[in-house]
């Protein structure tokens, strides 16, 4: 229930102040602006809502979940609740449940791509992802031109996250700006979040620095491309915060996946993802609709925070028995996780486990932690359960812990990195999925072959037994912790000089093969002369245009019909340009033609027709407008007689061809085209102009990414 009028102002002011207070990361304050929302109008269920996203930004999921509840009897058809009931069930370590949930907020709004991001991370957390099974887009969005550069000056490059602070992906990229040779790379940050720290400003010192957090994906792009960024990166994928759409959107010439995800985004306008040899080992290219660029060593380049502290004696000689431990998102630790650790733990007698995590502070959700364990008999005495804490006493902490054990499918990023610098094994089990692969990658970079024989497991039962033999051997244990930080720092993992050579060799590799590529061809149908015959879209400048005519007097590139492309190779034009034909040709011929432009399109190409709308026509005629005037084109004017047979003029002139054959209402235009096996079709009807557009895919296509083509191709 939503109210209206005054109350109405005061009560969305309150929810936009939670909004801004939540944004910032000032919880108390968004708490007080949405309860007073909550009083201002108690039947509303978003004020619910809104508590329940704070609750779950401090980690209090037992509390989010009452709110959401709350929310629910509300208003159960509200599709924001089931997607924060599935964010929440999520992190709280139940993929499958969360997945349940998603899916039913899709039900209710399948336009939103906030819930397809959450379900693509859902699954990432869930051990038996189904992501080969599921379709890829295809690899071309909307595209653009490079800009032009003087030669000698910089290629500018930009970071998009609303994550440039205190976070892996805020620690990660900080590790190796100061290595970028600003005669080479000239980089911008773009913040999609109010919140800033001291490591936003260190990131700022080292790039040009935009708030973007109130930028709509339009005017993002718009602001992107008034700084001329010629390569872009996503640094969140489908993460919280993410601003894909503006990737969508195709805010640079080349736009790169990186960082701060480590699967396909499934976005067409996504050139590339950034991952290395172990990340995406040889072969697995089929899984990502991105080309894939790998870095020499590791994807990540790791500096430690300066107040990490020393390195701590091993714990075993100190308790007399081995502690495992995980400082991982619960969110990775689902059932299957669980039970293998309670394996590892029942082949260590007396081994104890450490977990640490923000909703560990919550005395109900460590109730449930607690009989996850022993469910798989593990007893609580085992299990010590640790809320948050500032990060450098959380680095302290790893003074209590012998083993680090890595979750799957999603294995640990800068956690497994810190857990390694403070001395501890890491445990890990790389799997099928990129992200259960990250902690391989680190310690394929450090390129200790001993380490990683001794840590990287083939399955679950050589985990144990890995798992078990550090556990055995104590006075390894001790070495490890004496020599890890060693090995690490003379390593790649953290040579940041060598990683910004590589990163902007790779760069300027996919800058130059962007400015090297010939532009996309369209394929103009029914062209005329080049000097007074129809003209492309705009939207198509900067593209290669092929003009196929029938009248070899217009001088066209090629000579041929709608039903014959023979000339045209198989695959060899991404789009096919085709205005006011299909009605000169018979309905029969109709599939045909459509056979033929399917054939010579490339997989990832599009077709964009136009034709009168015979139902708008219609209409006029019923209301006896047969030789009314409906509008005055160059030629002179039309009625809807020159619509439903043919431009009258033109036919006294003898110029047959220019009958009308067939025609078209939106419905049958659709029909026709998903017969001829278009996967993905979108028809527009213009009712003031008398005509429809259809844009149309050979392979099925995201409806965020099909919007983005119809907004740039089909005017309104």
């Amino acid at each position: 229930m939503d109210p209206a009028g005054p109350a109405r102002t005061k009560f969305q002011l309150a929810l936009d102040a939670g909004a801004a207070a939540l944004g910032r990361h000032d919880f108390a304050e968004a708490r007080t602006a949405y309860g007073k929302a909550r009083e201002l109008e108690p039947l509303s269920s978003l004020p619910a809502l809104a508590i329940a996203n704070v609750c779950q930004a401090e980690g209090d999921l037992v509390e989010g979940q009452q709110w959401l509840k709350r929310s629910a009897i509300l208003d159960p058809s509200h599709w924001q609740i089931w997607n924060s009931c599935g964010n929440l069930l999520s992190e709280a370590g139940l993929p499958a449940q969360a997945v349940a949930m998603l899916v039913r907020a899709f039900l209710l709004e399948p336009q939103d791509p906030r819930i397809l991001s959450n379900l693509e991370m859902a699954w990432q957390y869930h051990p038996r992802s189904p992501q080969r099974a599921l379709p890829l887009p295809p690899s071309r969005g909307p595209w653009l031109q490079p800009g032009c550069r003087e030669t000698g000056d910089p290629i500018r490059i930009g970071f998009v996250s609303a994550d440039l602070a205190a976070h892996p992906v805020g620690y990660f990229l900080l590790s190796f700006l100061a290595h970028l040779d600003p005669a080479r790379i000239e980089a911008y940050a773009y913040s999609a979040t109010p919140y800033r720290d001291t490591v936003s400003d260190e990131i700022a010192r080292h790039l040009k620095w935009r708030d973007v957090a109130t930028l709509d994906p339009a005017a993002l792009r718009e602001r992107i491309r008034a700084d001329g960024i010629d390569v872009l990166f996503d640094l969140a994928g489908h993460t919280r915060g993410n601003r894909l759409p503006v990737f969508r959107l195709r805010a640079a010439p080349v736009q790169i996946s990186w960082l701060g995800y480590t699967d396909t985004t499934r976005v067409p306008a996504m050139d590339y993802v950034l991952g290395d040899p172990s990340h995406i080992p040889a072969g697995e290219e089929g899984r990502f609709s991105e080309r894939i660029l790998r870095m020499p060593h590791s994807r990540f380049c790791y500096r430690p925070v300066p107040f990490a502290p020393e390195v701590a004696d091993s714990p075993v000689h100190r308790t007399g028995t081995i502690t495992f431990g995980s400082f991982n998102n619960l969110a990775k630790l689902h059932d299957g996780v669980l039970a293998l650790w309670a394996r590892v733990m029942k082949a260590v007698p007396g081994s104890r486990v450490i977990l640490k995590w923000r909703s560990l502070g919550n005395p109900a959700f460590r109730e449930m932690i607690l009989a996850r364990f022993a469910a798989h008999g593990v007893t609580p005495d085992r299990v010590s359960l640790r809320p948050a804490s500032p990060h450098a006493e959380m680095l302290a902490d790893y003074a209590d812990i012998d083993i680090a054990l890595d979750p799957f499918p999603f294995s640990g990023g800068f956690t497994s990195c810190e857990a390694l610098w403070m001395g501890l094994p890491v445990v890990t089990l790389p799997g099928e999925a990129p992200a259960s692969r990250q902690t391989l990658s680190f310690l394929a970079a450090i390129g200790n072959l001993e380490l990683s024989e001794a840590l990287v497991a083939k399955d679950e039962a050589d985990y144990v037994r890995k798992a078990v033999a550090l556990a055995s051997d104590p006075a390894r244990l001790v070495q490890m912790r004496k020599t890890l930080r060693g090995i690490m720092a003379s390593s790649p993992l953290m040579n940041a000089a060598l990683f910004a050579e590589g990163f902007s060799r790779i760069v300027e590799a996919a800058d130059r093969a962007a400015r090297e590529a010939p532009p996309p061809a369209v394929l103009h149908v029914g062209a005329g002369y080049r000097e007074s015959g129809a003209d492309l879209p705009v939207a198509f400048s900067g593209w290669k245009e092929l003009r196929l005519d029938i009248d070899a007097e217009t001088r066209p590139d090629v000579i041929g019909t709608m039903l014959d492309l023979s000339a045209i190779p198989h695959a060899g034009v991404d789009a096919i340009y085709s205005a006011h034909n299909i009605e000169h040709i018979y309905p029969h011929e109709v599939p045909l033609a459509l056979a033929e432009f399917r054939r010579v399109l490339k997989p990832d190409g599009f077709l964009l027709v136009t034709c009168p709308d015979l139902q708008t026509v219609a209409e006029r005629i019923v209301a006896d407008g047969l030789m009314d005037t409906l509008y005055e084109s160059k030629a002179g004017p039309v009625a809807p007689i020159d619509i439903l047979y043919g431009f009258r003029p033109a036919l006294i002139a003898g110029q047959i061809p220019m009958a009308h054959k067939g025609g078209f209402t939106r419905t049958s235009l659709m029909q026709v085209l998903r017969e001829a096996g278009f996967r993905t079709v979108a028809v527009r009807r213009r009712v003031s102009h008398y005509d429809l557009w259809a844009l149309a895919t050979s392979t099925p296509m995201a409806d965020a990414d099909v919007r983005v083509l119809v907004d740039k191709f089909i005017p309104v």
